[in-house]
């Protein structure tokens, strides 16, 4: 196979790797430390304003969806939310009313910040299911609540 020669060589970052019918572009076995210090920056790093308000916003409106936290920050969350999966605070929880995966943080986050559950975040109980955000989060339950 043209690709595999192409691919699976000393000079080459990734390799062609089969599994019967299957393949699947890797990392070169050679470059291995440096994809290691690549993710343990990547995971070890101070977090940054992005992540801290996606923290945020999923600590007081989890477990939410990505929409949903796009809808609330304005942005794609995608990378963010996958950095704070591989960092543990974040985590995927089945929603099994909605084809979408919801996220929630973690133990682990809530032991980093020193809280035992997240009632004890400032203000959570007011911001938790504040009218303002499950109006932009669900805009037909304005208009539904005054009829």
């Amino acid at each position: 196979n043209a690709l595999s020669l192409k691919y699976n060589n000393q000079e080459s970052g990734i390799m062609l790797v089969q599994n019967n019918e299957e393949w699947q572009m890797v990392s070169n076995p050679d470059n291995r430390e440096a994809a290691e210090n690549f993710l343990k920056a990547e995971v070890s790093g101070e977090l940054t304003r992005p992540q801290l308000e996606t923290l945020t916003v999923i600590s007081y409106c989890g477990p939410i969806t990505r929409p949903e936290l796009e809808q609330i920050r304005g942005v794609n969350c995608s990378l963010i939310i996958r950095n704070l999966m591989m960092r543990g605070l974040v985590k995927e929880v089945e929603d099994t009313t909605n084809l979408l995966p919801k996220y929630e943080v973690t133990t682990d986050y809530l032991r980093h910040i020193g809280l035992n559950n997240l009632n004890e975040l400032p203000d959570y109980d007011k911001l938790h299911n504040h009218e303002h955000i499950m109006n932009v989060l669900l805009p037909n339950n304005d208009t539904q609540s005054q009829q």
